[in-house]
């Protein structure tokens, strides 16, 4: 039984997958945006790397949709981010630990059996005491675009 309703959220992670992650999978989605770069900018984007004077087209298919957009002006002149995250672990701590619904149903803080200690119940595995890790998104990298055209970026996390 338990098999039967995993089955749903295998299929969802499989077409989430499945998703344009890769340059190589944009390049084949989009190839008429493509073929209307420059040689050496196509180079750049089948191995996923920008340069200065790029289309936001070529952005795209060398970086993904952005998480975010912001625009902006500086010296009189407009310009557009593009702001894309990277997931960063955080160690949880938790007294009433598990997975599954609770009380209020699925997400809500109060899991069956509390701190009474690990084990199944109706709603699934409760952990007991314990630390856990969650993934939060956090801002990683940033395209700036004047005029259409990337003006300056920068990729990583500063140091």
């Amino acid at each position: 039984m338990k098999t039967l309703l995993f089955l749903p959220f295998l299929a969802l992670f499989a077409v989430s997958c499945s998703n344009s992650r890769t340059p190589a999978a944009r390049i084949a989605k989009n190839p008429k945006i493509f073929r209307a770069l420059k040689p050496e900018q196509q180079a750049l984007v089948e191995v996923g790397k920008i340069q200065n004077g790029m289309t936001q087209p070529a952005v795209f298919l060398a970086w993904g949709s952005p998480d975010r957009q912001a625009e902006g002006e500086k010296n009189g002149k407009r310009y557009e981010q593009w702001i894309y995250n990277s997931l960063s672990p955080v160690v949880v701590q938790s007294a009433l630990g598990g997975w599954g619904g609770g009380w209020g149903g699925p997400g809500w803080g109060i899991r069956r059996g509390g701190i009474a200690g690990p084990g199944w119940g109706p709603w699934g595995w409760n952990g007991g005491v314990g630390t856990g890790v969650v993934y939060i998104p956090e801002a990683s990298s940033w395209v700036k675009f004047t005029n259409g055209r990337v003006e300056s970026w920068q990729r990583g996390r500063p140091q």
